[in-house]
């Protein structure tokens, strides 16, 4: 590690290339006192921040644009210096990683999370199912039941906070007067929008419906003067939903623990 810098430059050097850094952004704004340390070295950068309530001590955030062992190498030596034993380690970068190579450094890989953004409009799309739902669609959203799924609330919950009380949009997809399949996102910067969910019943998937309402949702967005960013395709299925709705890939988050 060269040298340590401050918060504010490294926000800044985030902010001259949103798509990559959207996350890392996002948290560094919303919690700035949390991260105590900022180094930055040879086109690396290296954010250090102590965790609460968690099996880790440590999140270890860092930003390369060309994938190399030895970086890593020194990465794991400072911290071993600075008696960072017990940590998860995010690397941002669009190249592939050796995880091989990491996992003999006694790295346990989690997983690999995309982020996608759709810059220009390919083509003026409209979909006669799809809309977004105001606060008169109350009665639609109360009859709406889809299963249960971990860590979201209901639909009818989900209205709620997006809709009723404007935390959010949600646009869904109908068939006979009944929402089938929605996907609702959130106005994270002054001119970004970000994919919250999408999910299409069981039933009804496959037909095309998640690529609707992602493309309706990118050109509105786009439409608005406003970027439309989907920070998290929580699969493969998302990924390709992304994809064949227009959207690029502009960003990968490898996680591992240490």
């Amino acid at each position: 590690m060269n040298h340590k810098t401050s918060y504010l430059n490294v926000v800044d050097t985030f902010k001259m290339n949103m798509n990559r850094y959207f996350y890392e952004l996002e948290e560094l704004l919303a919690s700035p006192d949390e991260y105590q340390t900022y180094l930055l070295a040879d086109d690396v950068i290296v954010l250090i921040t102590a965790l609460k309530n968690h099996h880790q001590d440590y999140l270890v955030r860092v930003l390369m644009d060309n994938y190399k062992n030895k970086t890593i190498d020194s990465i794991l030596e400072f911290l071993a210096v600075q008696n960072i034993n017990s940590f998860l380690l995010a690397i941002n970068c669009l190249e592939e990683v050796d995880i091989h190579y990491l996992q003999r450094r006694n790295l346990v890989f989690r997983s690999v999370r995309k982020s996608f953004v759709k810059l220009k409009q390919l083509e003026e799309y409209s979909a006669k199912n799809v809309r977004e739902l105001k606060k008169s669609d109350l009665a639609l959203a109360q009859q709406t039941k889809f299963p249960e799924i971990k860590y979201r609330p209901s639909f009818e919950i989900l209205f709620n906070i997006f809709v009723l009380q404007n935390k959010g949009r949600i646009f869904a997809y109908l068939e006979e007067e009944k929402i089938v399949g929605y996907l609702s996102f959130i106005k994270s910067f002054a001119n970004y929008y970000d994919v919250d969910f999408i999910y299409v019943a069981d039933e009804f998937r496959h037909r095309g419906i998640g690529t609707s309402l992602a493309k309706v949702y990118g050109n509105t967005v786009l439409n608005e003067n406003m970027i439309p960013y989907w920070s998290y395709a929580i699969n493969k299925e998302s990924e390709h939903t992304a994809l064949k709705a227009g959207f690029e890939l502009c960003c990968k988050h490898w996680h591992f623990e240490g």
